[in-house]
């Protein structure tokens, strides 16, 4: 506030900034956003490593059985991505 009325005075150009709300909820979905798939990102190489360290046929079939909701976690989460995406563009097409 003092420097703002030092410029006053002393006739100087005065700077004011605006911060808009709705570009600080955007970047916060989008931080939310950047955690979710970057959680499914690393589910998906342990998934893929523990895979590869299986040598057996039974073990895979064993593995991929007790695993299954993986993959259906893994589309919930990408639809969860393009429904905020999708609200996101709504909002700023307005």
């Amino acid at each position: 506030m003092s420097r703002y009325a030092r410029l006053v005075l002393l006739e100087k150009p005065v700077i004011v900034t605006y911060r808009d709300k709705s570009s600080d909820d955007l970047i916060f979905e989008f931080g939310n956003l950047l955690k979710t798939v970057n959680g499914i990102a690393n589910n998906y190489n342990q998934t893929v490593h523990k895979l590869h360290t299986l040598d057996h046929i039974p073990q895979i079939k064993n593995w991929l059985d007790s695993n299954k909701n993986g993959g259906l976690e893994l589309l919930e989460g990408i639809r969860e991505i393009k429904s905020v995406m999708n609200k996101i563009a709504a909002k700023w097409l307005q």
